[in-house]
Protein backbone atom coordinates (compact mmCIF):
# COMPACT_ATOMS: atom_id res chain seq x y z
CA UNK A 1 0.00 0.00 0.00
CA UNK A 2 2.70 2.19 0.70
CA UNK A 3 4.08 2.11 -2.64
CA UNK A 4 0.85 2.49 -3.96
CA UNK A 5 0.66 5.49 -2.05
CA UNK A 6 3.81 7.07 -4.05
CA UNK A 7 2.53 5.72 -7.13
CA UNK A 8 -0.76 7.41 -6.92
CA UNK A 9 1.12 10.54 -5.97
CA UNK A 10 3.05 11.48 -9.05
CA UNK A 11 -0.04 10.70 -10.79
CA UNK A 12 -3.17 13.18 -11.37
CA UNK A 13 -5.29 11.47 -9.54
CA UNK A 14 -7.96 14.04 -7.49
CA UNK A 15 -10.52 13.00 -10.11
CA UNK A 16 -10.19 8.94 -9.34
CA UNK A 17 -10.07 9.18 -5.29
CA UNK A 18 -13.52 11.43 -5.87
CA UNK A 19 -14.63 9.02 -8.05
CA UNK A 20 -14.53 6.03 -5.49
CA UNK A 21 -17.19 7.55 -3.75
CA UNK A 22 -19.23 7.22 -6.91
CA UNK A 23 -17.93 4.05 -8.10
CA UNK A 24 -15.40 2.06 -6.17
CA UNK A 25 -13.11 0.20 -8.47
CA UNK A 26 -12.23 -3.55 -8.02
CA UNK A 27 -8.41 -4.38 -7.93
CA UNK A 28 -6.74 -7.67 -7.58
CA UNK A 29 -6.02 -8.54 -3.84
CA UNK A 30 -2.25 -9.85 -4.50
CA UNK A 31 -1.16 -6.12 -4.71
CA UNK A 32 1.94 -7.13 -2.46
CA UNK A 33 2.91 -9.70 -4.63
CA UNK A 34 4.99 -8.57 -7.79
CA UNK A 35 2.34 -9.30 -10.72
CA UNK A 36 -0.37 -7.59 -7.99
CA UNK A 37 1.54 -4.37 -8.16
CA UNK A 38 2.23 -4.59 -11.42
CA UNK A 39 -1.71 -4.72 -11.74
CA UNK A 40 -2.48 -2.19 -9.74
CA UNK A 41 -0.44 0.49 -11.69
CA UNK A 42 -2.17 -0.60 -14.51
CA UNK A 43 -5.76 -0.09 -13.54
CA UNK A 44 -4.92 3.11 -11.73
CA UNK A 45 -3.19 4.03 -14.70
CA UNK A 46 -6.41 2.96 -16.93
CA UNK A 47 -9.13 4.23 -14.31
CA UNK A 48 -7.52 7.81 -14.86
CA UNK A 49 -7.29 7.65 -18.50
CA UNK A 50 -10.92 7.16 -18.74
CA UNK A 51 -11.64 9.72 -15.73
CA UNK A 52 -9.18 11.90 -17.67
CA UNK A 53 -11.29 11.70 -20.84
CA UNK A 54 -14.60 12.86 -19.27
CA UNK A 55 -16.29 9.21 -20.49
CA UNK A 56 -17.95 7.58 -17.94
CA UNK A 57 -15.85 3.84 -16.52
CA UNK A 58 -17.10 0.68 -18.78
CA UNK A 59 -18.37 -1.36 -16.17
CA UNK A 60 -17.35 -4.77 -18.05
CA UNK A 61 -15.12 -7.28 -16.41
CA UNK A 62 -14.65 -9.66 -12.94
CA UNK A 63 -11.15 -10.21 -10.96
CA UNK A 64 -10.27 -13.28 -9.24
CA UNK A 65 -10.79 -12.04 -5.55
CA UNK A 66 -10.97 -8.30 -5.38
CA UNK A 67 -10.76 -5.12 -3.27
CA UNK A 68 -12.77 -2.44 -4.50
CA UNK A 69 -12.17 -0.42 -1.31
CA UNK A 70 -8.05 -0.14 -1.40
CA UNK A 71 -7.91 2.62 -3.26
CA UNK A 72 -9.85 4.67 -0.36
CA UNK A 73 -7.45 3.07 1.98
CA UNK A 74 -4.77 4.27 0.34
CA UNK A 75 -5.92 7.92 0.42
CA UNK A 76 -7.70 7.92 4.47
CA UNK A 77 -5.81 4.81 5.51
CA UNK A 78 -9.30 4.57 7.78
CA UNK A 79 -11.46 1.55 6.60
CA UNK A 80 -9.12 -0.82 7.68
CA UNK A 81 -11.07 -2.77 10.62
CA UNK A 82 -9.12 -3.69 13.54
CA UNK A 83 -10.49 -6.84 14.46
CA UNK A 84 -10.42 -8.69 17.78
CA UNK A 85 -8.03 -11.62 17.90
CA UNK A 86 -8.72 -14.16 20.46
CA UNK A 87 -5.55 -15.61 21.59
CA UNK A 88 -4.17 -18.88 20.61
CA UNK A 89 -1.10 -20.18 19.15
CA UNK A 90 -0.15 -21.20 15.70
CA UNK A 91 0.16 -24.82 16.17
CA UNK A 92 -2.86 -25.09 17.55
CA UNK A 93 -4.83 -22.38 14.85
CA UNK A 94 -2.93 -24.87 12.27
CA UNK A 95 -5.01 -27.81 13.71
CA UNK A 96 -8.22 -26.24 13.95
CA UNK A 97 -8.19 -25.31 10.19
CA UNK A 98 -6.39 -28.03 8.59
CA UNK A 99 -7.92 -29.19 5.48
CA UNK A 100 -8.03 -32.71 4.19
CA UNK A 101 -8.95 -34.69 1.22
CA UNK A 102 -10.23 -37.18 2.28
CA UNK A 103 -12.64 -35.63 4.78
CA UNK A 104 -13.32 -33.24 2.08
CA UNK A 105 -14.48 -36.19 -0.60
CA UNK A 106 -16.23 -37.59 2.52
CA UNK A 107 -18.25 -34.40 2.70
CA UNK A 108 -18.70 -33.10 -1.04
CA UNK A 109 -19.46 -36.36 -2.35
CA UNK A 110 -22.04 -37.48 0.56
CA UNK A 111 -24.15 -34.30 -0.07
CA UNK A 112 -24.00 -35.16 -3.32
CA UNK A 113 -25.32 -38.88 -2.79
CA UNK A 114 -28.31 -37.50 -0.74
CA UNK A 115 -29.18 -35.42 -3.85
CA UNK A 116 -28.72 -38.16 -6.25
CA UNK A 117 -30.69 -40.11 -3.97
CA UNK A 118 -33.75 -38.12 -3.30
CA UNK A 119 -33.53 -37.92 -7.06
CA UNK A 120 -33.34 -41.79 -7.77
CA UNK A 121 -36.17 -42.19 -5.22
CA UNK A 122 -38.49 -39.15 -6.75
CA UNK A 123 -38.12 -41.04 -10.26
CA UNK A 124 -39.53 -44.11 -8.65
CA UNK A 125 -42.27 -42.11 -6.81
CA UNK A 126 -43.93 -40.35 -9.65
CA UNK A 127 -46.05 -43.13 -11.06
CA UNK A 128 -46.09 -45.59 -8.18
CA UNK A 129 -46.55 -43.89 -5.04
CA UNK A 130 -49.23 -41.42 -3.80
CA UNK A 131 -48.69 -38.26 -5.09
CA UNK A 132 -48.46 -36.86 -1.09
CA UNK A 133 -45.36 -39.35 -1.13
CA UNK A 134 -43.79 -37.42 -4.45
CA UNK A 135 -44.00 -34.31 -3.09
CA UNK A 136 -42.78 -35.21 0.00
CA UNK A 137 -39.65 -36.77 -1.41
CA UNK A 138 -38.97 -33.87 -4.20
CA UNK A 139 -39.45 -31.70 -0.95
CA UNK A 140 -36.37 -33.69 1.03
CA UNK A 141 -34.45 -33.27 -2.10
CA UNK A 142 -34.85 -29.35 -2.70
CA UNK A 143 -33.82 -29.17 1.05
CA UNK A 144 -30.93 -31.17 0.34
CA UNK A 145 -29.89 -29.32 -3.26
CA UNK A 146 -30.32 -26.02 -1.81
CA UNK A 147 -27.67 -26.78 0.82
CA UNK A 148 -24.89 -26.82 -2.72
CA UNK A 149 -25.03 -23.34 -1.80
CA UNK A 150 -23.44 -23.58 1.38
CA UNK A 151 -21.19 -26.24 -0.44
CA UNK A 152 -19.71 -23.77 -2.63
CA UNK A 153 -19.31 -20.95 -0.18
CA UNK A 154 -16.56 -23.55 2.00
CA UNK A 155 -15.10 -24.66 -1.45
CA UNK A 156 -14.90 -20.75 -2.22
CA UNK A 157 -12.55 -20.04 0.42
CA UNK A 158 -10.63 -23.10 -0.36
CA UNK A 159 -10.73 -24.45 3.25
CA UNK A 160 -11.55 -27.80 2.23
CA UNK A 161 -9.77 -29.98 0.43
CA UNK A 162 -5.75 -30.59 0.83
CA UNK A 163 -5.17 -30.42 -2.54
CA UNK A 164 -5.99 -27.39 -4.35
CA UNK A 165 -7.43 -28.64 -8.25
CA UNK A 166 -10.17 -30.64 -6.17
CA UNK A 167 -11.19 -27.95 -4.51
CA UNK A 168 -11.37 -25.97 -8.01
CA UNK A 169 -13.00 -28.92 -9.30
CA UNK A 170 -15.90 -29.56 -6.87
CA UNK A 171 -16.34 -25.68 -6.82
CA UNK A 172 -17.08 -25.30 -10.35
CA UNK A 173 -19.25 -28.57 -9.89
CA UNK A 174 -21.50 -27.28 -7.39
CA UNK A 175 -21.74 -23.78 -9.11
CA UNK A 176 -22.68 -25.58 -12.51
CA UNK A 177 -24.54 -27.99 -10.84
CA UNK A 178 -26.45 -25.33 -8.48
CA UNK A 179 -26.32 -22.90 -11.41
CA UNK A 180 -24.55 -19.96 -9.28
CA UNK A 181 -22.41 -17.53 -10.49
CA UNK A 182 -19.54 -17.77 -8.06
CA UNK A 183 -17.51 -15.29 -9.98
CA UNK A 184 -20.05 -12.57 -8.86
CA UNK A 185 -20.64 -13.69 -5.17
CA UNK A 186 -16.67 -14.23 -4.77
CA UNK A 187 -16.19 -10.58 -5.73
CA UNK A 188 -19.09 -9.43 -2.60
CA UNK A 189 -17.78 -12.04 -0.70
CA UNK A 190 -14.15 -11.57 0.40
CA UNK A 191 -15.72 -7.52 1.27
CA UNK A 192 -18.29 -9.16 3.36
CA UNK A 193 -15.48 -11.33 5.79
CA UNK A 194 -12.84 -8.17 5.62
CA UNK A 195 -16.17 -5.99 6.94
CA UNK A 196 -18.35 -8.43 8.52
CA UNK A 197 -21.35 -5.81 9.86
CA UNK A 198 -19.83 -2.78 8.95
CA UNK A 199 -21.91 -0.65 6.51
CA UNK A 200 -21.97 0.44 3.77
CA UNK A 201 -18.69 -1.42 3.37
CA UNK A 202 -20.49 -5.14 4.00
CA UNK A 203 -23.18 -5.13 1.33
CA UNK A 204 -24.01 -8.67 1.45
CA UNK A 205 -25.79 -8.68 5.30
CA UNK A 206 -27.26 -5.28 6.11
CA UNK A 207 -28.53 -5.20 9.76
CA UNK A 208 -31.71 -5.02 10.82
CA UNK A 209 -32.30 -8.29 8.67
CA UNK A 210 -36.15 -8.89 9.65
CA UNK A 211 -36.62 -12.92 9.47
CA UNK A 212 -40.72 -12.67 8.48
CA UNK A 213 -43.33 -15.51 8.65
CA UNK A 214 -43.86 -14.36 4.70
CA UNK A 215 -40.13 -14.49 4.18
CA UNK A 216 -39.79 -17.89 5.22
CA UNK A 217 -42.64 -19.19 3.45
CA UNK A 218 -41.13 -18.06 0.17
CA UNK A 219 -38.37 -19.93 0.31
CA UNK A 220 -39.85 -22.72 2.14
CA UNK A 221 -42.61 -24.05 -0.21
CA UNK A 222 -41.77 -22.59 -4.19
CA UNK A 223 -39.87 -19.55 -4.57
CA UNK A 224 -40.71 -17.97 -7.74
CA UNK A 225 -39.39 -14.62 -6.70
CA UNK A 226 -35.69 -16.00 -6.64
CA UNK A 227 -36.30 -18.25 -9.87
CA UNK A 228 -37.19 -14.47 -11.50
CA UNK A 229 -34.21 -13.07 -10.65
CA UNK A 230 -32.03 -15.74 -10.73
CA UNK A 231 -32.81 -15.66 -14.70
CA UNK A 232 -32.77 -12.40 -15.20
CA UNK A 233 -29.16 -11.99 -14.14
CA UNK A 234 -28.32 -14.90 -16.22
CA UNK A 235 -29.75 -13.27 -19.18
CA UNK A 236 -28.63 -9.84 -18.53
CA UNK A 237 -24.78 -11.10 -18.11
CA UNK A 238 -25.13 -13.35 -20.62
CA UNK A 239 -25.79 -10.18 -22.61
CA UNK A 240 -22.39 -8.25 -21.79
CA UNK A 241 -24.42 -5.89 -19.29
CA UNK A 242 -22.80 -5.89 -15.74
CA UNK A 243 -24.72 -2.79 -14.12
CA UNK A 244 -22.52 -2.49 -10.69
CA UNK A 245 -19.08 -1.29 -9.90
CA UNK A 246 -16.34 -1.38 -12.58
CA UNK A 247 -14.08 -4.24 -13.33
CA UNK A 248 -11.48 -5.11 -15.00
CA UNK A 249 -11.69 -5.42 -19.16
CA UNK A 250 -9.12 -8.37 -19.44
CA UNK A 251 -11.79 -10.99 -17.62
CA UNK A 252 -14.58 -10.01 -19.15
CA UNK A 253 -14.46 -13.53 -20.10
CA UNK A 254 -14.45 -15.41 -16.88
CA UNK A 255 -18.21 -13.63 -15.87
CA UNK A 256 -20.11 -13.44 -18.45
CA UNK A 257 -19.16 -16.76 -20.38
CA UNK A 258 -19.91 -18.30 -16.86
CA UNK A 259 -23.27 -17.19 -17.05
CA UNK A 260 -23.45 -17.73 -21.13
CA UNK A 261 -22.83 -21.47 -19.68
CA UNK A 262 -25.08 -21.61 -17.39
CA UNK A 263 -28.32 -20.20 -19.14
CA UNK A 264 -27.08 -22.94 -22.48
CA UNK A 265 -26.50 -25.73 -20.29
CA UNK A 266 -29.38 -25.59 -18.30
CA UNK A 267 -31.44 -24.57 -21.57
CA UNK A 268 -29.88 -27.70 -23.12
CA UNK A 269 -30.88 -29.44 -20.35
CA UNK A 270 -34.88 -28.29 -20.51
CA UNK A 271 -34.93 -29.19 -24.36
CA UNK A 272 -33.58 -32.63 -23.77
CA UNK A 273 -35.83 -33.47 -21.80
CA UNK A 274 -38.82 -31.96 -23.36
CA UNK A 275 -37.76 -34.02 -26.46
CA UNK A 276 -37.54 -37.34 -24.57
CA UNK A 277 -40.53 -36.74 -22.54
CA UNK A 278 -38.33 -36.49 -19.31
CA UNK A 279 -40.16 -33.46 -17.56
CA UNK A 280 -38.91 -34.42 -14.07
CA UNK A 281 -35.21 -33.88 -14.70
CA UNK A 282 -35.43 -30.34 -14.69
CA UNK A 283 -37.36 -29.89 -12.02
CA UNK A 284 -34.95 -32.00 -9.86
CA UNK A 285 -31.96 -29.85 -11.60
CA UNK A 286 -33.18 -26.94 -12.66
CA UNK A 287 -35.46 -26.16 -10.78
CA UNK A 288 -34.20 -28.25 -7.52
CA UNK A 289 -32.99 -24.42 -5.95
CA UNK A 290 -36.18 -22.54 -5.91
CA UNK A 291 -38.05 -24.84 -3.46
CA UNK A 292 -37.80 -26.57 -0.23
CA UNK A 293 -35.01 -24.27 0.91
CA UNK A 294 -36.71 -23.04 4.65
CA UNK A 295 -34.52 -25.15 6.52
CA UNK A 296 -31.16 -23.38 4.71
CA UNK A 297 -33.11 -20.25 5.36
CA UNK A 298 -33.24 -20.71 9.16
CA UNK A 299 -29.75 -21.94 9.20
CA UNK A 300 -27.88 -19.36 7.07
CA UNK A 301 -29.97 -16.36 8.64
CA UNK A 302 -29.29 -17.45 12.20
CA UNK A 303 -25.76 -16.22 11.33
CA UNK A 304 -26.15 -12.88 12.04
CA UNK A 305 -29.57 -11.47 12.54
CA UNK A 306 -30.00 -9.74 16.02
CA UNK A 307 -27.09 -8.86 16.73
CA UNK A 308 -24.43 -5.57 16.31
CA UNK A 309 -23.17 -3.83 13.89
CA UNK A 310 -20.24 -1.50 13.66
CA UNK A 311 -18.07 -3.85 15.94
CA UNK A 312 -15.04 -5.27 15.53
CA UNK A 313 -15.01 -8.18 17.28
CA UNK A 314 -16.67 -11.20 15.88
CA UNK A 315 -17.70 -12.83 18.67
CA UNK A 316 -20.71 -9.97 18.93
CA UNK A 317 -21.75 -9.77 14.72
CA UNK A 318 -21.53 -13.31 14.27
CA UNK A 319 -23.06 -16.39 15.70
CA UNK A 320 -22.20 -19.82 17.05
CA UNK A 321 -24.51 -22.07 15.73
CA UNK A 322 -24.94 -25.76 17.60
CA UNK A 323 -26.96 -28.28 15.06
CA UNK A 324 -27.76 -31.94 15.20
CA UNK A 325 -25.14 -34.55 13.32
CA UNK A 326 -27.09 -34.37 10.41
CA UNK A 327 -28.23 -30.82 9.85
CA UNK A 328 -24.46 -29.73 10.83
CA UNK A 329 -23.90 -31.94 7.56
CA UNK A 330 -25.76 -30.03 5.16
CA UNK A 331 -25.03 -26.68 6.35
Amino acid sequence: NRQLDEIIESTNHSGLISSCLDWPPIIPRDCQSTGGFISCIRIIVSIEKIIDSGDKPKITTLTDRTEWFLLKQMEAGKDKINWYRIPIDRKTMRELTRRSDWLGLTQVLGHLGLVCLTGIAAFYAVNRLPLACFLLILFLHGTFYSFLYNGTHELSHYSVFKTRWLNQFFLTLLALWFGEAISYFLTSHTEHHKYTLHPPHDLEVVLPVKVTLKSFLKSAIINPWMLYDTIKAAIRLSSGKWPYFPLLIEETVLLFNWARLLLFGHLLIIIFSWYRGLWLIPLLITLAPFYGGGLRYLCNNTQHTGLEDNVADFRLCCRTVILNPFVSFLY
